[in-house]
């Protein structure tokens, strides 16, 4: 069964340009809606979901745990006959190490690789060590999610929706707990890395770190704001992300 799902929201012009985001741990593709509002007109925006069917979270609720790698090769299967126009790829946090992947298996297929790998909010590979969070128990695990911002109050404070939201991140995390890093390897493509400056689950040299993974331009701009420093206002994010870009778009927004 397909792991993953792609839902296009093509901005309504002959798009020249694919951006695909991939989901942090836990999330869902909701999550980048409302970045068609600032994108140019002919970018396509691909929202990623790790999950084939949607639920009230946008997750389905039972789900075979898988590896990074495997959904990565899922992902490329799925993505690989729509790659006939340039495209980009943006992760955030554990979507950081699932573009890196997703990338390396392309390339592994001698597909058309992405005008930019743009990773946000994790640790380069060489770096990853991440505290075994799925098993803190639920009242510590929310605690964890309050001081990391992007799961709002709300959800955390209703028992049925907790439940469901713990049931993901826990899968995810341990997905992210359990992933190999690739061999060190200098990608063809350029990488963008972008941080909150007030992000203490990842430190600035670590994402620095992601420059040894590129042999073409690698670029790392910096934003006022926790592990979600965007989650609020994504415009100065989509609009540094453009810049580094190494393609002529249409300015013009949807």
């Amino acid at each position: 069964m397909d792991s993953c799902r792609i839902n296009k929201l093509a901005s309504g012009e002959r798009a020249r340009l694919q951006l695909f985001c991939l989901p942090y741990a836990g999330s869902h593709d909701g999550f980048y809606q409302s970045w068609r509002d600032y994108l140019p007109s002919d970018i396509d925006l691909n929202l990623v979901s790790l999950k084939q069917k949607s639920t009230l979270l946008g997750r389905q609720n039972q789900v075979c745990t898988r590896t990074l790698q495997e959904i990565a090769q899922n992902l490329a299967d799925i993505m690989a006959p729509d790659l006939t126009m340039p495209w980009m790829v943006f992760g955030h946090s554990m979507g950081s190490v699932l573009a890196l992947e997703l990338v390396l298996t392309l390339e592994q297929r001698q597909i058309r690789p992405p005008l930019l790998l743009a990773v946000s909010a994790h640790v380069a590979p060489q770096f990853h060590n991440p505290a075994p969070l799925y098993l803190l128990n639920d009242d510590e695990l929310c605690e964890v999610l309050r001081e990391m911002g992007g799961t709002t109050q709300e959800m955390l404070a209703s028992p049925g929706i907790r439940k469901m939201i713990l049931q993901t991140i826990r899968q995810d995390l341990r997905i992210l707990a359990d992933w190999q890093p690739p061999t060190p390897r200098e990608l063809s493509c350029p990488i963008a890395a972008f941080w909150g400056e007030q992000d203490n689950m990842v430190q600035r040299h670590a994402m620095q770190g992601w420059r040894c993974w590129t042999h073409g331009e690698f670029s790392f701009d910096t934003f006022l704001g926790g592990h979600f420093y965007f989650s609020q206002d994504p415009q100065p994010l989509i609009e540094r992300l453009l810049t580094r870009i190494p393609y002529k778009i249409d300015r013009k927004r949807h």
